[in-house]
């Protein structure tokens, strides 16, 4: 065996595994709702004999002509009325066990695949998204994505899998009886086509594995474009390429599919071959070669569906992929969130690095922050200020390194516990139609600070509302200034351990900024803001520079300056 071969092979086990162990994880949360699967089983079962039976109606009819008798005298199995009849039956009974498969199916699927998705919602409150390394736009929207695809292909891989595989084999048990060689062709065929159907979705699985990532990519690069413009380049990049990885997925389905019809082919070649030859030598009836002919016909486009549909089966598996690994990571203890405490002295990063698609998008960096200074994060378009913002908040996951909050690491709390003791303000804040005393966060009856409403202008935004404070408004149905006013007051109010700014100076003119950074500082907190590198400095502000995403070092004479520790 050659090192190709045996890699091949590796690779296959350990497909295989990663797929009992998704089940495995998944198959659990049936339980509730596996009634529904065993009453879709059982009008499976009618589909599957109903349509097992059809051709016989047809033989019984045909009978005495096949056989060379000729028109003989009518009985009740070979009156055309009464065979009709019969036929009528089997088919509306068709159409009712199918109808009621699929919906039994569908509540299956729908019910199954819905506790899948609470419990990796709450498993995903318990894990930092930041240790599983998930991207911008990765979390909530991916695992929505991810549980619509899964429910999608288990509805068809159910009702067509379980319907044409069982159909399949009862066709190649009655071939057995009908002629014990024509059944050996179709059961070979059969297991030659559910060999490609695996092969097929084992290709699928690592392909579509690929795809998700690059749509993982492209959803950052989209996020980057709101955050940081002029991403035209690489959207278009990774835009192409993900759609190059999509044309391969349909790719494989198809060549998939083309190896099912012609092992079909294959087979119904041989088979009439052998048959007629069979024939021939009287070894077999002219009725049950009608039979055979029959099912020849049915069997074709059960077996391409079952083919296409088990294949599918990768995808499904690579959608399920992530949400195992959230589930799974749950009850791992050294995913497991700890509560976050104040900020006493520090920020410490450490050879901190965050990657991007094509490069590292921040370091390797190495810097220490403490309660009471305000420091600008200076530098041009794309250096990484709002990515190390992004980090600090687990929008942007790190690839390497740490970042200490004191002596507490920052990947083992979790994103609701950092929103408490972290504020941020974006350069585009948005939120809900809610009172701005609820943006405020304040409780009924209670006042504003009127030095924080004064000094961000927040204070002119309220006044020009008749109900004051308890007027309902969107963040939709302001100005950008507006809108950024009331989240500097809403941030004041709040009054976070750490207070994150992304490029306020484009907000704000400097000497009203002064006065929002004179509000914003204490002994006990930190002030962390972006700005470009031509941007008028407000006094009292360190400076750490960044460059491609790596810090710049400091000029020596500026004791503005903070120089990187060296950890």
């Amino acid at each position: 065996m050659t090192e190709v071969e045996l890699t091949r092979r590796q690779q296959r086990k350990r497909i295989h595994q990663r797929w009992k162990r998704i089940l495995r994880t998944f198959w659990p949360f049936s339980e509730r709702h596996r009634g529904s699967f065993w009453k879709s089983t059982v009008a499976a079962l009618g589909v599957v004999g109903l349509r097992l039976a059809l051709p016989w109606p047809i033989r019984s009819l045909l009978g005495p002509w096949l056989s060379g008798e000729g028109q003989v005298e009518a009985t009740w199995m070979n009156n055309p009325w009464t065979i009709g009849a019969l036929l009528l039956l089997i088919v509306v009974g068709l159409g009712l066990f199918e109808f009621r498969q699929r919906v039994y199916v569908a509540r299956f699927a729908i019910a199954w695949v819905r506790d899948i998705r609470a419990e990796a919602f709450f498993a995903a409150n318990k894990v930092d998204p930041r240790s599983l390394q998930t991207t911008s736009g990765d979390l909530v929207a991916r695992l929505v994505g991810d549980t619509a695809r899964l429910k999608a292909g288990l509805k068809g891989t159910l009702t067509h899998v379980v319907t044409n595989g069982i159909f399949f084999l009862g066709v190649g048990v009655l071939m057995l009886w009908i002629s014990p060689l024509l059944g050996a062709i179709f059961l070979v065929a059969g297991a030659s086509i559910f060999w490609v159907t695996l092969r097929g979705a084992e290709i699928l699985y690592l392909h579509y594995l690929k795809l998700r990532k690059k749509e993982g990519k492209l959803a950052t690069r989209i996020e980057q474009a709101v955050y940081e413009g002029e991403q035209k380049a690489s959207f278009t990049k990774v835009n192409y390429s993900s759609g190059l990885h999509e044309t391969n997925v349909v790719r494989i389905q198809g060549r998939t599919t083309l190896a099912s019809h012609a092992l079909l082919g294959i087979a119904t070649f041989f088979a009439l071959i052998v048959g007629f030859e069979q024939l021939e030598s009287n070894a077999i009836d002219p009725g049950k070669m009608l039979i055979v002919f029959i099912y020849m016909i049915e069997l074709h486009r059960p077996m391409v569906r079952l083919c296409r549909q088990g294949t599918r089966f990768g995808k499904m598996a690579a959608c399920g992929n992530r949400l195992e690994r959230i589930i799974r990571a749950a009850s791992e203890s050294k995913y497991l969130l700890t509560d976050l405490e104040p900020l006493k002295k520090k920020i410490r990063f450490k050879s901190v690095v965050v990657a991007g698609t094509d490069r590292n998008r921040l370091g390797p960096i190495s810097l220490e922050m403490r309660t009471g200074q305000i420091i600008a994060l200076q530098g041009p378009a794309g250096a990484g200020k709002t990515t190390l913002l992004e980090m600090l908040i687990g929008r942007a996951p790190l690839t390497d390194g740490k970042v200490l909050w004191d002596k507490q690491r920052l990947s083992k709390i979790s994103l609701s516990d950092l929103g408490g003791r972290i504020g941020f303000l974006s350069c585009n804040p948005q939120w809900p139609r809610q009172s701005f005393r609820a943006l405020l966060g304040l409780k009924k009856g209670e006042f504003a600070n009127a030095e924080y409403l004064a000094v961000t202008g927040a204070k002119k935004v309220i006044d020009r509302f008749t109900e004051g404070l308890d007027s309902e408004v969107n963040s939709q149905e302001l100005s950008r200034r507006q809108v950024a006013n009331l989240a500097m007051a809403q941030m004041l109010h709040q009054k976070k351990d750490v207070m994150l700014l992304d490029d306020p100076l484009k907000i704000w003119p400097l000497d009203q900024f002064q006065r929002i950074l004179a509000a914003l500082s204490r002994p006990n907190n930190l002030v962390l803001f972006t700005c470009a590198a031509q941007d008028p400095m407000p006094q009292g502000v360190r400076i750490v520079l960044l460059q491609d995403g790596l810090l710049d070092a400091p000029s020596l004479n500026d004791e503005s300056e903070i120089e990187p520790c060296d950890l």
